[in-house]
């Protein structure tokens, strides 16, 4: 014996009312962006076939395989001593060295 059950009252709606309010203007379900994003570039070793997971958004391979992999630079790296090899300072050192090149270039000259 089976009894027919209204829908509760905050679940129904009037006509149009409700329609498309998580998705707006996108009309892609979560399911379809997920088939259609780009897929990892990473080789299995074993089987060798390309990894099914999608990329991480502007690389070309998904977490599992090093999309988030590398440690920041400068003071945010917890490997940071004292900034002798920053980017900074080897540009500093590379000019300097251009500059007595040069300088000892001139003074052989004279």
């Amino acid at each position: 014996m089976s009894v027919k059950v209204d829908k509760p009252s905050s679940v129904m709606c009037k006509e149009g009312e409700g329609e498309n309010l998580k998705t707006g203007d996108n009309h892609m379900s979560p399911v379809m962006r997920l088939r259609n994003a780009p897929r990892c570039h990473a080789m299995s070793k074993r089987t060798k076939r390309q990894c099914q997971a999608p990329a991480e958004r502007g690389k070309t391979v998904c977490r599992f395989h090093g999309a988030r992999a590398g440690a920041p630079s400068g003071k945010a790296n917890g490997q940071y001593r004292h900034g002798r090899y920053t980017k900074e300072a080897l540009a500093e050192r590379r000019e300097l060295a251009t500059l007595m090149r040069e300088a000892k270039e001139t003074l052989a000259r004279i």
